[in-house]
């Protein structure tokens, strides 16, 4: 990598045009803007002082000693996620020749599962939320129904949302798409009588301000509704944990969940599957060989189509 390609890092101009680059091709909300824009100026801060053997290159051993300074995994695998993004934008810019993440280390954080909510629970926290108003209404309809990130909940559109069906940019930057379940387009068609912003369903309370709330406002509303609903502090990737556990335990394939949930492999599916023993006891009974347990009747298609839009639902028919 050549480091004089970085120099021009510490202007601002050029930063914003990273930064434009990753909001327009990458759909980052302002949160990941920021973070990886501030990565890139440290990054290059932290190079100028520390020169290498070969004037003008940065080794990946050395890409990696950055990545690595810090203690916690998590921390080093957004690092490293703002440094693969970097070096992306840098070589469509035509100063980056090669790919030196090639040979930077893989991080791999420990995957902490937050604590899932029964059903009781969970229909606890919907009436908790319809009674904060119809803002933490919808909030929890497209976390715990819907499924929806904390990032895709807060970059959603009212544009996006028509014929049933709402579309967002989920993580990776690609989009998606999902039916709108009945008790969500409820939700929605009263929130928004209320919403101040004609663009962000998940707007900004911030008087003038068309942008989408904070992550941080959406966690502290997500866990003022955990604790009117007698459970505690909650989180938004709490909510998104228990849909696909409450999915799982109505019956749902992995499959059908990894679909909704929109994971990128089965596999971060099947971790769901490892916390759900219920589930797994229900698969092995159908084992039974002693002849007292009937065989399952196969349920026809159309009918099973309609329990799975059924099971994502927390509540009775509206």
């Amino acid at each position: 990598m050549d480091v004089r390609a970085l120099d021009h890092l510490d202007h601002q101009d050029h930063l914003d045009a990273f930064a434009a680059w990753g909001r327009t091709t990458r759909g980052w909300l302002a949160s990941t803007t920021d973070a990886y824009r501030w990565q890139a100026a440290h990054l290059h801060r932290w190079l100028a002082a520390h020169p290498v053997a070969d004037v003008g290159m940065a080794t990946p051993d050395l890409l990696g000693a950055w990545v690595g300074r810090t203690e916690a995994a998590e921390s080093r695998k957004h690092r490293r996620n703002a440094l693969a993004a970097w070096c992306t934008w840098l070589a469509s810019t035509g100063a980056l020749a090669g790919d030196p993440m090639c040979d930077v280390p893989t991080v791999r954080a420990r995957q902490r599962l937050p604590r899932a909510l029964t059903r009781p629970a969970a229909e606890a926290v919907y009436a908790a939320a319809a009674a904060a108003g119809p803002r933490w209404h919808v909030a929890v309809c497209l976390l715990a129904c819907q499924g929806l990130r904390n990032t895709e909940a807060r970059g959603l559109r009212w544009d996006a949302i028509s014929a049933g069906t709402m579309r967002f940019v989920a993580k990776g930057g690609s989009e998606h798409a999902l039916p709108v379940l009945p008790d969500t387009a409820a939700a929605l068609a009263s929130w928004r009588a209320h919403c101040p912003s004609a663009t962000w369903v998940m707007a900004s309370p911030l008087p003038h301000r068309d942008a989408p709330c904070s992550a941080k406002y959406l966690r502290r509303g997500v866990g003022e509704v955990g604790v009117a609903a007698g459970l505690g502090h909650l989180t938004p990737h709490q909510l998104r944990h228990t849909c696909a556990i409450l999915l799982l335990n109505a019956g749902a394939r992995p499959h059908e969940v990894r679909d909704w949930l929109r994971h990128a492999s089965l596999a971060t599916t099947d971790i769901y599957t490892h916390v759900n023993p219920d589930h797994l006891l229900d698969v092995g009974m159908r084992l039974d060989l002693s002849g007292r347990r009937p065989d399952p009747t196969p349920t026809p298609p159309a009918a099973h189509a309609w329990r799975r839009r059924d099971h994502l639902r927390i509540v009775g028919d509206v």
